[in-house]
């Protein structure tokens, strides 16, 4: 493996445990909003930029993949000249960094097929891994609550009135484990096993095992956006691939949640946080999250057609903790809107549509290659469930974003194989022509 790989593994485990060293460093030195610590695992993303520089000369990449990168790069430039226009460059950067930077491992994957093949294997069981340890530490987070997680929780209750993490007492805490949120700790659990789906096997023990520790801690945080997700890429997966294996394993699943709920029954009060969370699939008008969100959606798309052009990145999302004349929105087309205005948001919306069909057409040529289909198939459902949980989350930036740009640089880096040498070509020489997309 590549010093470049290696580095890859050290980039992602950044992503992964940064917010836990900062929480530790807070419990010892006191509570922080915004910390230097922050933006260390976006600058772990530079070095790639770098990397490719280097060797720009010998950077090719399949043409629909370039297309798809000018896109995105195009439209959140935009959005980054409104916010310097509008007194929000700061927050504004913060944003474009969250969506463009993670594009960066995604064009080096594409851009080395042969290393790629012997790479990102490692860099996988490395995900698999990690993702054991952090959702094996987050259920005893449900559990035991560390002094750290909880001196968190009590301080960002405190600055946050939506703050809505539990509370900070054994059983009643909805679990982020090392990461930020419980909804980007659930995301990320989510996508991992959508990501694992197509190697689910009763004769593998250790992935089984895997995936009910996953499951386990997917259930505690609460979150029901990420449970969403994980149903709809499981039945699109299932609708693309028509495997009987899949059918097998939701019986494993179906075995999972059992077990997980026998387990969490010792609790009656975090049972009944469960319980509220399942019924509002059915009862949304009682749910306040809902009706809040409603009322935002209401409130936004009344004031949207005042700006049709958009604001700028960073009035609304994660940029917002950097610039206190901001609100903030959970919602990504929301966000959009209000940021890059209708034609941005819909520029924007191109780009992820052309991803899933770039995604899809892999796995029509890849009838040769049983195991890139079952994973193209398995992307391109989690690609769908992503689309439609944009409406109460920011789901392609961040952490998010990182996994899914470097699966599609995996998948563009494999299918080189498939189409003639034509197809490929420099970032430079694309912009000056037009290929196959």
């Amino acid at each position: 493996m590549t010093k470049t790989w290696r580095y890859t593994q050290f980039m992602l485990a950044l992503w992964l445990y940064m917010p836990l060293v900062r929480r530790l460093y807070e419990w010892k030195f006191g509570f922080s909003d915004l910390q230097p610590l922050v933006v260390l695992p976006l600058a772990a993303l530079l070095p790639y930029a770098w990397h490719m520089l280097k060797r720009e000369r010998r950077l090719c990449l399949p043409r629909s993949m370039v297309f798809i990168f000018w896109l995105w790069f195009g439209v959140f430039t935009y959005g980054l000249v409104l916010s310097v226009f509008n007194g929000h460059f700061i927050s504004g950067l913060y944003t474009y960094m969250l969506f463009i930077l993670p594009i960066l491992p995604a064009i080096w994957i594409a851009s080395n097929p042969p290393g790629t093949e012997k790479g990102y294997p490692k860099v996988l069981s490395f995900l698999f891994i990690n993702t054991t340890i952090i959702s094996i530490y987050g259920i005893v987070q449900w559990i035991l609550v560390p002094p750290w997680d909880g001196f968190w929780l009590k301080n960002a209750a405190a600055f946050d009135s939506a703050f809505t993490f539990g509370n900070a007492i054994p059983f009643q805490i909805r679990v982020f484990a090392t990461l930020n949120s419980p909804l980007t700790f659930s995301l990320f659990i989510a996508f991992i096993l959508l990501l694992a789906l197509p190697e689910f096997s009763l004769s593998r023990p250790k992935l089984l095992f895997q995936t009910f520790v996953w499951i386990v801690a997917l259930g505690l945080s609460l979150e029901r956006t990420a449970w969403l997700i994980f149903a709809i890429g499981i039945i699109l997966y299932l609708v693309f691939s028509r495997r009987i294996r899949v059918l097998i394993s939701l019986v494993v699943f179906a075995a999972i949640s059992i077990i997980m709920a026998n387990t969490l029954a010792s609790d009656t009060s975090f049972m009944q946080l469960m319980s509220n969370r399942l019924q509002t699939f059915t009862d949304l008008d009682h749910d306040i999250s809902y009706r809040a969100r409603r009322e935002l959606y209401a409130t936004v798309l009344e004031h949207v057609p005042e700006s049709p052009f958009g604001q700028g990145l960073g009035i609304v999302g994660q940029g917002t903790k950097l610039d206190a004349n901001v609100v903030a929105i959970d919602s990504g087309i929301l966000a959009r809107l209000v940021e890059m205005g209708f034609a941005g948001t819909g520029i924007w919306l191109f780009t992820l549509a052309t991803m899933l069909v770039m995604t899809l057409r892999i796995a029509k040529r890849a009838d040769l290659n049983p195991s890139l289909q079952r994973a193209a198939f398995a992307f391109a459902g989690l690609q769908i469930a992503f689309l439609l949980a944009e409406s109460s989350a920011d789901m392609h930036l961040g952490l998010n974003g990182l996994l899914l740009w470097m699966n599609f640089g995996l998948l563009s880096a494999s299918s080189t194989k498939l189409e003639p040498r034509s197809n490929t070509a420099s970032i430079r020489t694309t912009v000056l022509s037009h290929g196959t997309y």
